[in-house]
């Protein structure tokens, strides 16, 4: 899961243990079982985490009865924005390096290019070089 300091075995451990659930949720309410529907759906919402939301939203809404919708759509409803920030956060974490990386290699042919009139602040199609960042950056302030 997302919650860090979890090695491979457990988070596949869990994968299983959620899987069961879903499983169980799915007989409990073909067959009827009150008792175990009841258990499973609640299992089911522990289970859910900022991280797993959406997923888990997506599962239900395909593969689920109706109580698993209701239950994922909750969290998600209660939870919206720590969901946008945590899916900004791995965003950011899984596209920073790359952007960065492109952004030096530009800013390097824009200054390989410019040359000084880039240092002196003319170049790139009259851009200053501070403006040429913030474009660069996808800054537009």
């Amino acid at each position: 899961g997302g919650r860090g300091g979890k090695g491979k075995e457990e988070d596949k451990d869990e994968a299983e243990a959620e899987s069961a659930v879903q499983e169980l949720l799915r007989v409990a309410d073909r067959f009827q079982a009150g008792g175990l529907y009841e258990h499973c759906l609640a299992e089911f919402g522990r289970a859910l985490t900022v991280q797993t939301a959406i997923p888990q939203l997506v599962w239900a809404h395909a593969h689920a009865p109706e109580g698993a919708r209701a239950v994922a759509m909750e969290y998600v409803v209660a939870n919206c924005r720590a969901i946008q920030v945590d899916a900004a956060l791995r965003r950011a974490r899984l596209f920073g390096l790359p952007v960065f990386l492109l952004t030096v290699c530009l800013l390097l042919q824009l200054l390989l290019r410019g040359g000084s009139a880039c240092a002196r602040g003319r170049g790139v199609r009259g851009l200053r070089l501070a403006a040429a960042l913030q474009v660069l950056m996808g800054d537009s302030a």
